[in-house]
């Protein structure tokens, strides 16, 4: 079956250009990619894009869950594929995320970084596959595919979060938590496999740790899975004990990600359910 890849991007043509570069050799001949322009400021986006000849839509209000819904409407592929303008899928990643798809609904692929920097951002870099449930859902927007008709009885991503919107992230998560507890299969298939530019300054990446809380703490609340049990773990365990720990083992860095990352999910669930 054909798969198509969407690419949500805004204000950065420069980093698009490289994905655009790496994307043919990823790709089986079958394949398509649709890029969705959120807005850009300026017109340098859809001019790249029709300089290499690529489908491009442009939106007029800004907003990554509202891009990546819009990418998968246009398209009548029967498998879609997600990932980032700053990311660079390896040879085989199509095939790899297809195969996948035969046998399940829902499908994300390992992540990893181009090098090595003290405050690493979007990475998920486990060799060893396994099979998904509503307990344990793993991966995010860089790299997964899914189904169409679980993007159509999901309703796709939700565009009260993400980037773009006051909960800044967790739009991902969110997504592949209702598909898997709507009867989804699904599987985490290190074999499909994008590298994550690492470009971001460390204050830079300290502040998406803090927007990554706050993305978690809104999802949990918004797909009912904000209990006290759950808030604990993306709070405490996942963030602030974390970061307790790095502090105690000199990584200094790693302890204040932790530590905005803890933070940032308590915000995101008080937040949620006071706008509920």
């Amino acid at each position: 079956m054909s798969l198509c890849v969407v690419v949500a991007t805004r204000n950065r043509p420069e980093m698009l250009a490289g994905l655009l570069d790496a994307l043919p050799a990823a790709l089986r001949p079958q394949d398509a990619v649709l890029v969705v322009d959120s807005a850009s400021t300026d017109e340098a986006t859809m001019r790249l894009c029709a300089s290499r000849g690529v489908r491009a839509l442009r939106l007029d209000r800004p907003g990554t869950s509202r891009a990546r819904n819009a990418g998968w409407r246009a398209t009548g592929a029967p498998l879609v594929a997600f990932t980032d303008d700053d990311c660079t899928p390896q040879a085989g990643w199509a095939q790899a995320l297809a195969d996948a798809l035969q046998e399940c609904d829902v499908v994300t692929g390992r992540v990893v970084p181009d090098r090595v920097v003290a405050a690493p951002v979007s990475l998920l870099d486990d060799p060893v596959g396994r099979e998904l449930s509503a307990r344990t859902p793993i991966g995010h927007g860089a790299n997964c595919a899914f189904r169409r008709e679980i993007l159509d009885g999901t309703g796709g991503f939700d565009e009260r979060l993400g980037p773009g919107t006051a909960a800044r992230a967790g739009e991902d998560a969110d997504l592949l938590l209702r598909a898997l507890r709507a009867g989804a299969r699904g599987r985490y298939e290190p074999a499909a496999v994008v590298v994550h530019r690492q470009w971001r300054s460390r204050g830079q990446a300290l502040r998406q740790s803090y927007s990554y809380g706050v993305g978690q703490g809104a999802a949990l609340v918004r797909t009912g899975a904000g209990t006290r049990e759950a808030l604990q773990q993306a709070a405490w365990e996942d963030g602030l004990r974390a970061g307790l720990s790095d502090l105690r083992s000199g990584y200094v860095t790693g302890a204040m990600a932790g530590l905005l990352r803890g933070t940032g999910a308590a915000v995101g669930a008080t937040s949620s359910r006071n706008r509920s």
